[in-house]
């Protein structure tokens, strides 16, 4: 892991070449965060509106991993991934596999790009033909396979991170910790938490916010600061110390970095906060809690 401050966007956003290199001129962020990427190429789920934030600032979205795919990685991702290095940012690229399989053939893509793969393990918002796709990240035998097949087989010694999904049951925690424990060495990093499953959020005026897969939807944003935080406390208690934890959930500002800090995260991700209106300067406002902290 980089020394100093960590900040950086989260997965998301960043799916082409003009994503990556507008994030590139940002001075504050240390990495940018591309995808995820799936093997097949997707549009997502599409229809209707499949992202929006409440006044308050908590989100949802049921994008449904829109993306070019391996296609689109093969062909762009060395321009991407240079793009981010020259500008002196850690490229780390996301992918969403449909098992443990799936994610060992894209970490061993992103690797040889020269990126770090983040396992997206816990997006609650692919529906194919009607039906909602398990989440990895609870299902632990899955889990520890694609651990496994990624850390110790497809790229074995290189960095990778993981991104869990928030756990409500506090020993399932320690069960993720006690996974997580199994691979020091090659999981670099934890990111918690990603977004919380099947939440519908309406309008004042009772219409839903979002119109696409029966407005079930991962929330993000406002609401899941503490919940994602708390978690995060709890991996630093529980988690090798030579894996380092990064939170993500509800970061607006100065405030939330330094909250997220100080149980022990080493970095965080931006998510919703910069999706919504694709304001750069969130970065800077952000950036200012490390130099106060300083």
């Amino acid at each position: 892991m980089k020394t100093g401050p960590v900040l950086m966007n989260a997965a998301g956003w960043a799916k082409t070449v003009e994503h990556v290199r507008a994030l590139a001129k940002v001075p504050t962020i240390t990495h940018i965060v591309m995808g995820s990427f799936t093997i097949q190429p997707r549009e997502g789920n599409t229809g209707g509106t499949n992202f929006d934030t409440a006044p308050d600032g908590t989100a949802v979205n049921s994008l449904g991993l829109p993306n070019g795919g391996i296609p689109y990685l093969k062909k762009h991702g060395p321009e991407m991934t240079r793009i981010a290095q020259d500008a002196g940012k850690q490229p780390v690229i996301s992918v969403a596999g449909f098992g443990p399989s799936e994610f060992g053939t894209l970490a061993k893509l992103v690797q040889d790009l020269g990126a770090i793969a983040e396992l997206n393990v816990g997006c609650p918002n692919v529906h194919d033909a009607g039906k909602q796709k398990a989440i990895i990240s609870y299902d632990w035998l899955d889990l520890e396979r694609t651990l496994q097949i990624v850390c110790h087989e497809a790229t074995p010694g290189n960095p990778t991170w993981v991104k869990l999904s928030p756990y409500s049951n506090p020993l399932d925690l320690e069960k993720a910790a006690r996974i997580a424990n199994k691979f020091v060495g090659s999981l670099e990093a934890l990111v918690g938490c990603n977004t919380f499953p099947n939440v519908s959020m309406y309008h004042d005026d009772g219409r839903p916010l979002l119109n696409v897969a029966n407005n079930y939807a991962g929330m993000s944003g406002t609401s899941m600061k503490w919940i994602s935080l708390s978690q995060c406390r709890k991996y630093r208690e529980l988690v090798h110390e030579g894996i380092s934890i990064l939170g993500a959930g509800g970061v607006s500002g100065p405030r939330d970095v330094a909250d997220y800090r100080r149980v022990g995260c080493e970095g965080v991700q931006i998510g919703a906060a910069f999706f919504k209106s694709e304001n750069f300067r969130v970065f800077e406002e952000a950036a200012s809690a490390f130099a106060e902290a300083a």
